[in-house]
């Protein structure tokens, strides 16, 4: 009896299949792929944090004057320096207490009274904190306050609306792959974002 091949059955003699110098290879590609790639994407993940810290500033002191404006009431702004000490950096906004010298802290366990012994406190309205570890930091260089013994603080000051600041206050945004942004606030409260190392696509480079 003479035997057939299997109809269905197709044999390719000369078909190989990846064998382990050709798999190592593919690997090593993929490798050197994603170590290229990597700091692209680490530079691209931090841009777009201190871009979102820079928006959320510039929400911060919008909502802010609108708080003036709704209680018809002075509301204070402070960036306190003590909290790079604790790890973050962080603002916080209050209603002003009859001193300024508030014993609240933006770091500190969020409350609705920020007390002064033998004086009636403010109360927290609203904090934005970053951890210093999430590699974005913000800080303020303005060499001038409203209260020299107090400061990183000042105020909307109602009816005019107007901030107190002597000048115009520049927080800086850092992202620790060197990405800058800076929201400059003016004594009427207006608020602007730019690049301290020239233009950065829809930022310009602040002067």
């Amino acid at each position: 009896m003479q035997s057939r091949p299997h109809p269905h059955r197709t044999f390719y003699p000369n078909r190989k299949g990846f064998g382990l110098v050709e798999s190592m290879i593919s690997i090593a590609i993929i490798g050197i792929i994603l170590a290229v790639a990597a700091p692209s994407i680490g530079s691209l993940i931090q841009r777009k944090k201190v871009i979102a810290a820079a928006n959320e500033l510039v929400s911060v002191i919008g909502y802010s004057r609108s708080e003036a404006l709704a209680g018809q009431a002075e509301i204070l702004v402070s960036f306190d320096d003590g909290a790079a000490a604790q790890g973050v950096s962080c603002v916080q906004v209050a209603t002003t207490p009859l001193t300024r010298k508030s014993s609240c802290k933006c770091w500190g366990k969020i409350t609705d009274s920020c007390r002064v012994a033998g004086a009636p406190g403010g109360k927290m309205l609203r904090i934005f904190s970053i951890p210093i570890s999430s590699g974005v930091t913000f800080s303020t260089n303005s060499v001038a306050w409203p209260d020299s013994a107090v400061p990183g603080r000042f105020s909307f000051v109602w009816p005019r609306l107007l901030t107190d600041l002597p000048e115009t206050l520049k927080i800086t945004v850092s992202g620790s792959r060197g990405f800058q942004l800076r929201v400059d606030v003016s004594s009427t409260g207006q608020t602007s974002v730019c690049a301290p190392g020239g233009a950065e696509g829809e930022y310009p480079a602040c002067p």
